[in-house]
């Protein structure tokens, strides 16, 4: 056992190991997370008591390391979560959804662009009473293929997921 500065002596590996109840290997272990020690012929002495408070603070910071723990565990398990469900087609991807959506766009467009044309020479003339009922017709017509476009989108198979975009995703 050698002297250092006032108050701090070196212990050898074992003798340090044997007083905070590890082994040496896990002593090399400990001085890459920091463990203060001096470097003496082949090995390592440990100051004390500079060397027993780090150990005592490094055995108070599992709590810090284990929220970290706790998090990253979580972050994978929600990770599986969002991979099951969207192998359990419950879930599907922002892009397909906005896919989905534009083709939604798309039809109802179509229908209402072609209503002008298609009712302006029938209605010329008619009472205000037969083109109240015309055009009620026609926007139930319309109303009609809304409620069926659900059913159609998904007997279609032309708008499909991006299978490499799988981070983006909505329930």
């Amino acid at each position: 056992m050698a002297q250092t500065a006032a108050n701090e002596r070196l212990l050898s590996r074992n003798d340090f190991a044997d007083m905070i109840g590890v082994t040496p290997r896990h002593l090399s272990l400990l001085r890459t997370e920091g463990l203060p020690s001096t470097r003496v012929g082949n090995g390592h002495q440990y100051p004390v008591p500079a060397a027993f408070h780090w150990y005592l603070r490094y055995k108070q910071e599992p709590e810090k390391k284990g929220t970290i723990d706790l998090r990253t565990a979580t972050a994978k398990a929600e990770l599986a979560e969002y991979a099951l469900a969207k192998m359990r087609e419950e879930m599907v991807s922002a892009d397909y959804m906005a896919a989905q959506l534009a083709a939604l766009g798309s039809k109802i467009r179509a229908k209402l662009q072609t209503l002008p044309d298609k009712y302006a020479t029938e209605l010329t003339g008619l009472p205000t009473a037969d083109i109240r009922e015309t055009l009620t017709d026609a926007v139930g017509e319309v109303l009609q293929m809304l409620q069926n476009i659900p059913d159609e989108l998904d007997a279609e198979e032309d708008v499909e997921p991006d299978p490499d975009d799988s981070d983006q995703t909505t329930n």
